[in-house]
């Protein structure tokens, strides 16, 4: 390799090893302490059962779903009942540790609070540019 060669690798790599540093070690100013987590992962309803129903839910998405991904892509989808059966039957192999109850459970909170006739819950620019959709 020529000299001009590797001194074009080793500036390349060094330019990518700063970007990935800062953007991995950049810090959000998003605390999650300052989040309103029942007003993102919301209820709609008042009833005890339908909180109870909640309650389960957002328990479910923040101690499983979020071991592979944030809340974020969660609660800004919209689907209806079978939308969100679609998608949970497609977590299945990933979720093994999650009964059929508990699915069955996390799709009807789902189905409930976050649907077409639900807007999205208003989330920080810092959350919305650091998701991925998967």
């Amino acid at each position: 390799m020529t000299k001009q060669i590797k001194l074009a690798t080793t500036l390349v790599l060094a330019l990518f090893a700063v970007g990935f540093v800062t953007l991995v070690l950049s810090p959000v100013t998003t605390q999650a302490q300052d989040l309103d987590m029942e007003s993102i992962l919301r209820c709609h309803t008042d009833e005890p059962e339908g909180q109870a129903l909640c309650d389960e839910g957002r328990n479910i998405i923040i101690e499983n779903c979020t071991a592979c991904h944030t809340f974020v892509p969660i609660v800004l989808q919209q689907f209806d009942e079978a939308g969100w059966k679609g998608l949970l039957d497609r977590h299945h192999a990933r979720a093994s540790a999650l009964s059929e109850e508990q699915f069955e459970t996390l799709g009807n909170y789902l189905a409930l609070n976050f649907n077409e006739e639900q807007e999205p819950p208003e989330l920080p620019a810092e959350l919305l540019n650091n998701w991925t959709a998967y």
